[in-house]
């Protein structure tokens, strides 16, 4: 069952969904675009790469199908509001915005390890920012 938009970006968007009862997102086709042909080419181009990737910091393709995909969903959600949306407390918690130099550390180097991969693999990742980093 296809949930809430999560996000959406140039040519597609990202709903949560329930898969053979695991929290998945989809990434579908915005046929109400400007050029939906293009959408649908840089999509299919997407799940021909994904296909291929296994890295435990590169997100995983469980299914795809004509103008979507089926990915795993973590849990927390993007980085951008791992960091910004959690209300501030008085004490440091995995949830707390203000992660402490170690986390932040170790998110960096998750980060690096999973472009290491892709790079090792000739894919270049063309739009990483934190709303495409997930948690």
């Amino acid at each position: 069952m296809v949930g809430n938009l999560l996000g959406s970006g140039n040519y597609c968007k990202v709903y949560s969904a329930n898969w053979k009862g695991n929290e998945v997102a989809i990434k579908s086709i915005d046929l109400g675009g400007e050029d939906p042909d293009r959408a649908r080419g840089m999509l299919k181009n997407e799940i021909e790469i994904m296909q291929h990737l296994d890295h435990p910091n590169v997100l995983q393709c469980c299914k795809a199908g004509l103008g979507y995909f089926i990915m795993d969903r973590l849990a927390e959600g993007d980085l951008h509001h791992y960091l910004h949306a959690q209300p501030a407390t008085t004490i440091t918690t995995p949830l707390d915005p203000r992660l402490t130099f170690i986390q932040k550390l170790e998110i960096a180097r998750q980060i690096s390890q999973g472009m290491e991969y892709l790079h090792s693999k000739n894919v270049i990742h063309a739009d990483l920012h934190t709303a495409n980093i997930l948690v």
